[in-house]
C-alpha cells in the first residue's frame, strides 16, 4: 500500500476519533498538518501575525463544521480549502472596510482622501490581485485543491 493511501486512512481514523467526540482525533490532525497550513497563509499573507489569526479561524471554522468534510477527498486538501477561503474573506472584509472608511470620510467631509491614502489603497489592491492572481495559478497547477 503506499504512502498516500496509509495516510488517507490515517486521518481517517483520526477523523473518525473527532467527530465521535475524541479530542485525541482533532490534536493529531492539528499536529499533523498546523506548520503546512501556516506555512500556506504566511506565503498569502505575507503577516507573520495575520497568519496566526487566519490559522486559528480556520481549524476553528473546521472543528465547527466537520461534518461537511467528505471523507473521499484527502483532509489537507479540506483544511488547505477552509484556509484559502478564510484569506479571501479576510481581504474581502478589509476592501468593503475601508471602501466604507472612504465614504464615511466624505460624507463627514473629512481629509480621508490624502495622496498617502490614495496611494495605500492602490497597493492594498495590487497586492490583493496579486494573491488572487497567484491562487489561481496554483490552483490550476494542481498545487492546491
Amino acid at each position: 500500500m503506499d504512502n498516500k493511501k496509509i495516510n488517507a486512512k490515517g486521518d481517517q481514523r483520526l477523523y473518525d476519533l473527532w467527530v465521535c467526540g475524541e479530542p485525541e482525533g482533532f490534536e493529531k490532525l492539528y499536529k499533523k498538518y498546523n506548520h503546512r497550513i501556516f506555512g500556506f497563509l504566511i506565503k498569502m499573507t505575507r503577516d507573520r501575525n495575520l497568519a496566526e489569526e487566519l490559522m486559528q479561524e480556520t481549524f476553528f471554522a473546521a472543528y465547527r463544521n466537520v461534518r461537511q468534510y467528505d471523507s473521499k477527498r484527502s483532509f489537507l486538501s479540506w483544511i488547505f480549502g477552509i484556509a484559502h477561503k478564510k484569506t479571501i474573506d479576510y481581504y474581502r472584509h478589509v476592501m468593503v472596510e475601508r471602501g466604507n472608511c472612504s465614504a464615511a470620510g466624505r460624507a463627514l467631509k473629512n481629509d480621508f482622501d490624502r495622496p498617502d491614502d490614495f496611494t495605500y489603497g492602490q497597493e492594498l489592491k495590487n497586492l490583493i490581485n496579486d494573491a488572487i492572481v497567484k491562487l489561481e495559478q496554483k490552483q490550476s497547477d494542481g498545487n492546491i485543491k
